[in-house]
């Protein structure tokens, strides 16, 4: 976005072609080191970066990609999502064309064009990575903010600045409105179900669950779902997975259940199940004990639609006669 602004103010004049030439150098420069650690960490970091974006759409072919953009937006409006947090904002989306369009009409074109420059650079960048993610809409948002503090000081500016003062007032409280009911929707402490599973499991276990445990309960040593994608491609069973890594617990929340039965709709979320799925299922019947069950409505099921929907649950199973494979 800013090298999309830059671009136009050189083509414009207004900057030197050198300062084009030295942002692409520190871009490069900066960009060119994340990806030498990248390789540092994982020597195979390209290949599973693809493997990894397939089902999410970053190789998806040119045309699909433009395709899908329309639809990013509609999910966005009407707060559609996975299991990624989704707050309305409706008002915002609503409310960003017309404050362009106030400011345009105000002729305060140097926060109007940045605002545009950013919006045409956002989606470029969507585009061009084809991962439609519901998070990276906060990019939007300090445009969103822009425009808002110049409709302010218009309305601020007005001959009848009560008009303007109520304007104001309105949009505040109704945003303030929308924080407060999304925030007292959460019905479920997730301090509360961290605490609930500590009670169960050492915090220095090593333990297969959802990615969000990470860091949280067991320093690292999570082993995701989404890990799981690969066994088929690998032809490797889901026992040799948890053998290998020596994993001491598994946390299985209601949520594989229904994704499983009703796959492939959710499979963008840990890929296909219905590989590995069985085989967890029996694996964890022959060869774990079942140390405990509790309801978790709002994280025994993490799609957004369905939190709360139901007494969700959650099991913990300590895997029986951990050793390596290997050995």
């Amino acid at each position: 976005m800013v090298g999309l602004y830059l671009l136009f103010k050189i083509l414009k004049g207004d900057r030197n072609i050198y300062e084009g030439i030295w942002f692409l150098v520190t871009a490069g420069l900066i960009t060119g080191i994340f990806i030498i650690l990248s390789f540092h960490f994982n020597p195979n970091f390209i290949n599973d970066y693809s493997a990894y974006g397939e089902p999410l759409g970053v190789l998806d072919s040119t045309d699909i990609k433009l395709l899908k953009l329309p639809n990013f937006y509609f999910k966005l409006f009407n707060s559609v999502s996975g299991t990624y947090h989704n707050p309305n904002i409706k008002m915002q989306m609503i409310l960003f064309p017309i404050f362009l369009s106030i400011g345009i009409i105000k002729k305060r074109f140097k926060p109007v064009f940045i605002s545009i420059i950013g919006f045409i650079g956002f989606n470029i960048g969507l585009f061009i990575i084809g991962k439609y993610s519901q998070p990276s809409i906060s990019l939007l948002l300090p445009y969103y903010y822009l425009l808002a503090a110049v409709v302010i000081e218009v309305l601020l500016n007005i001959k009848n600045r009560k008009i303007g003062g109520v304007v104001i007032s309105i949009l505040l409280s109704f945003s303030l409105y929308l924080s407060i009911n999304d925030i007292i929707k959460e019905k479920e402490s997730f301090s509360d179900y961290t605490s609930n599973i500590s009670s169960y499991i050492p915090s220095d276990s090593r333990v297969l669950s959802n990615i969000n445990h990470d860091y949280i309960l067991f320093n690292g040593q999570n082993y995701s779902w989404r890990n799981l994608h690969y066994l088929k491609r690998e032809e490797y069973s889901f026992e040799n997975y948890i053998r290998e890594r020596n994993i001491e617990y598994i946390i299985v929340p209601n949520e594989l259940a229904y994704i499983y039965t009703n796959r492939p709709y959710w499979n963008v979320i840990y890929g296909n199940l219905s590989y590995w799925y069985p085989q967890l299922l029996n694996f964890t019947e022959e060869s774990c004990e079942l140390v405990a069950e509790f309801d978790s409505p709002g994280y025994g099921m993490r799609i957004v639609a369905l939190r709360y929907s139901k007494p969700w649950s959650v099991k913990i199973f300590k895997v029986g006669h951990i050793e390596s494979i290997n050995e």
